[in-house]
């Protein structure tokens, strides 16, 4: 794929630095049309799986707190709206989604550009997240139910024993 200038810009390898505050509706937008991408790359065919759009709500309340709370990700997601807009705009949402999630080599472990922090900032965390709400469904997990009274190992039970054996009400 060929990359435009905005995804090729060299800049430092950390986080990017940016105060805490909201992304603006403009740049939600697309990183939710992105996020709504990972199904579509992964060709997920499940009835299991819950619909992509019904992970909005916790996609939004991540996003929000991601850009709100220090260390702030908000200039990670503005970055990486300014690159998507320059590769949609060039090679089309799906190309570009296919491109970003399976294609382009993985992002080194310190990113030294545009298209690598939006690959190890955004788009690797948006899979965590994709998985965490729903998206484990596709390969055959369940949700893990909990357990009762703890560990098996446990010598102290968890619970106190009712006076006579439980026949009493407390």
């Amino acid at each position: 794929m060929e990359l435009g200038p905005r995804a090729r810009e060299e800049i430092r390898s950390r986080l990017i630095e940016a105060d805490a505050g909201a992304l603006s509706e403009g740049d939600s937008e697309l990183l939710w049309r992105f996020f709504r991408g990972i199904p579509e790359v992964w060709e997920v065919t499940s009835s299991e799986v819950i619909p992509v759009d019904a992970m909005y709500g916790q996609w939004s309340e991540f996003i929000g707190t991601r850009c709100s709370v220090e260390p702030s990700y908000l200039g990670e997601y503005e970055s990486a709206a300014s690159v998507l807009t320059e590769l949609y705009g060039d090679h089309g949402t799906a190309e570009t989604n296919r491109f970003v999630y399976l294609e382009a080599a993985p992002a080194p472990d310190e990113p030294t550009t545009r298209l690598e922090h939006l690959q190890k900032y955004v788009a690797a965390e948006f899979v965590e997240v994709y998985l965490a709400t729903g998206g484990f469904r596709e390969f055959g997990a369940a949700n893990y139910k909990g357990f009762v009274a703890g560990s098996r190992f446990r010598r102290v039970k968890p619970f106190r024993s009712a006076p006579n054996g439980g026949n009493r009400v407390l």
